[in-house]
């Protein structure tokens, strides 16, 4: 079993996320107040792909944010392996729903783990290399 992520560096990696998030969704809304008439469906795959982002990323082991931080989102009966598209959906579908109260399962949980974590069958861990 590899070394459960710490709650700190499971926040920083949001944080980082976040961020990079507010910066995309930024430069994105600048870039297209250059055009006029910009048609929806340009703004909608946009939109698309910003909300993508995690599930998407979860599936090849972790966000930027995760990497940074090195810990990865690995299924829980074999940490050695990243999640399933359908893993990573249910993840983030509850993430949303619970927010941070998901959190407060990692005081009670042994291997640290939310609420998300729980429901999708995940663990998040600590890797020894970076990038």
């Amino acid at each position: 079993m590899q070394k459960t992520a710490t709650l700190l560096d499971r926040t920083k990696a949001s944080t980082i996320d976040i961020l990079l998030l507010i910066l995309a969704g930024a430069f994105a809304t600048l870039a297209l107040s250059y055009f006029e008439n910009v048609p929806i469906g340009v703004r909608q795959s946009i939109f698309i792909a910003l909300v993508l982002y995690e599930p998407v990323f979860i599936i090849f082991g972790g966000t930027v944010g995760d990497r940074l931080m090195n810990i990865r989102v690995r299924k829980s009966a074999n940490e050695s392996k990243n999640i399933n598209i359908l893993q990573s959906l249910i993840r983030f579908i509850f993430k949303l729903t619970f927010g941070w109260f998901s959190y407060i399962s990692i005081f009670k949980n042994p291997r640290k783990r939310t609420l998300h974590d729980l429901i999708s069958m995940t663990s998040v861990v600590t890797i020894k290399h970076s990038l």
